[in-house]
């Protein structure tokens, strides 16, 4: 037996799932998990507070986020590796001028390593929905480059932490306008970026 329910306008027998009534044609603006009136094109009941559209992204950008899940982990783990292995290092030819580095900036690879693990949450918050994954990816993301081009140009010694500021600046301007790019890919007529809350 199929359950029913009626019709608010007519008064007449409905299927419960029904949006719409079969005898009258009115629209249900009610919500499909606490029956409570609501308006029209809600993403989340007003009463019971629960999400009425089901959010979907689009398959190249749940890659692009599990990629980049993996790639920061991947990076995490090597960091680690290289913290606690730098005496080792310093002994391996072919790694002496990533010793060099390392003990031109001190805390350079600690430093590196945080922004690192705030842009692999950043991706994970990403996953599940939350617009502040944006951000922590494009500022880490900017942090790390420039991080990277202004140690191994060895620009630190001319410019010092100002033209590191403005070279992260320049930086993150890329960065952030290609994670809302790709965030703008849709997927049934709604953005990803719009799913975000």
């Amino acid at each position: 037996m199929e359950l029913t329910k009626k019709c608010p306008n007519c008064g007449k027998k409905v299927l419960a799932n029904a949006k719409k009534c079969k005898h009258c044609n009115e629209w249900f603006n009610t919500c499909s998990f606490c029956a409570e009136k609501i308006e029209n094109n809600l993403k989340i009941c007003p009463h019971c507070k629960e999400v009425l559209v089901k959010k979907e992204r689009h398959g190249f950008i749940t890659f692009w986020l599990w990629f980049g899940v993996i790639c920061t982990v991947n990076a995490t783990i090597v960091l680690i590796i290289l913290i606690w292995l730098t005496d080792v290092l310093e002994q391996v030819p072919g790694l002496v001028w990533l010793t060099d580095v390392l003990e031109q900036v001190p805390g350079l690879d600690q430093f590196i390593l945080l922004i690192n693990i705030c842009c692999m949450l950043g991706y994970m918050a990403l996953l599940n929905w939350e617009k502040i994954g944006f951000w922590a990816v494009a500022i880490g993301q900017s942090i790390i480059a420039s991080s990277t081009i202004f140690y191994e140009t060895n620009l630190y010694g001319e410019t010092g932490l100002f033209g590191w500021l403005i070279l992260t600046l320049f930086c993150f301007i890329p960065n952030a306008g290609i994670l809302y790019a790709i965030l703008q890919l849709k997927r049934n007529a709604v953005s990803c970026w719009e799913n975000l809350e």
